[in-house]
């Protein structure tokens, strides 16, 4: 399984006049074609941010995105256009992310339009097979998207993501904004169209469960940076970082022998605006020590391909 994907020191730091949020700090991560890397933290530790980045939705203050062994950030013109087809998003709200006023099948059938790909023809007779794909009655195709339960507005969008046959697709929380009983079904769906399409995933969320279900290996993010990245269940098995630590504590277990102390994290997170020295989670470890407030610790390699941040690791 060779790697489809590869950010190095990716940076994305807004400016307003003297002040500067760095909303992601230098990551770096890889991720395996056919594979679903998980991208895991608290709201504002630049998890979308970073997904948008390496999209060029907003496009990178610094860092490097390769994909297929293309340096994607130094397209553009036609060759952006054409790389774009193979990089597509499935956004988190399902409703704000479509066109309200337009159906279903014209909100599918867009990305082909603007793509210029096949006869209008054509273009209908894909909708209709995306549309079966995701599991959405065909007949609805006229349907507008305030008709549709939120289940299926994410099948929706989910269908559009794929009307360009992409190689690689950004997950952001995709099911946080549905119900409960309907993330299972979007999530099962994912699944079985990676393995069925051969697709790649980064998949973002801040629900350890449902990563955890899906994801082949898992990147904790805190404050713009990597914290960790390990295989799923070394991650969630033998936690390192000490701010995974406090996450994974505060997931629910059935079976009381995997059940963890709780560990309650002081404060909140600090603001990208005005960043602490070091280790950005310094301010909130239980465990800091003086060398982690002056120096920021390298994301390394300690065994297994378990990738940790951390002075005590």
């Amino acid at each position: 399984m060779g790697e489809l994907l590869r950010v190095e020191g990716l940076k994305k730091h807004f400016t307003k006049g003297r002040q500067t949020l760095k909303a992601v700090d230098g990551i770096t991560f890889d991720i395996r074609r056919g594979e679903c890397l998980g991208l895991v933290g608290e709201s504002g530790s630049g998890k979308s941010t970073a997904a948008r980045a390496i999209l060029r939705l907003h496009e990178p203050t610094a860092g490097k995105v390769t994909f297929e062994g293309k340096d994607f950030l130094k397209m553009d013109g036609p060759q952006l256009r054409e790389m774009r087809r193979q990089m597509q998003i499935v956004f988190q709200d399902p409703f704000s992310s479509l066109v309200p006023h337009w159906s279903a099948g014209a909100n599918i059938i867009e990305p082909l339009r603007v793509h210029k790909i096949g006869t209008q023809q054509e273009r209908e007779e894909e909708v209709l097979r995306l549309m079966e794909l995701v599991g959405l009655n065909t007949k609805a195709i006229g349907t507008f998207p305030h008709e549709f339960s939120g289940g299926q507005q994410q099948r929706i969008g989910i269908a559009r993501a794929l009307a360009l046959k992409p190689k690689f697709l950004v997950c952001d929380e995709p099911v946080s904004a549905l119900d409960v009983s309907i993330q299972a079904q979007i999530l099962n769906l994912l699944q079985s169209l990676q393995e069925e399409l051969g697709l790649t995933y980064l998949f973002i969320a801040h629900n350890l469960g449902v990563v955890e279900h899906i994801s082949h290996r898992v990147a904790v993010m805190y404050l713009g940076q990597i914290m960790e990245l390990a295989e799923t269940e070394e991650l969630f098995h033998h936690t390192l970082h000490p701010y995974s630590q406090a996450l994974m504590s505060a997931v629910p277990r059935i079976d009381v022998d995997q059940k963890r102390e709780r560990i309650h994290l002081s404060g909140e997170i600090p603001s990208p605006l005005n960043p602490p020295s070091g280790c950005s989670f310094h301010p909130r470890c239980p465990v800091a020590r003086p060398e982690c407030k002056a120096e920021r610790p390298v994301l390394r390699d300690v065994g297994s391909g378990h990738w940790v941040a951390c002075h005590l690791v």
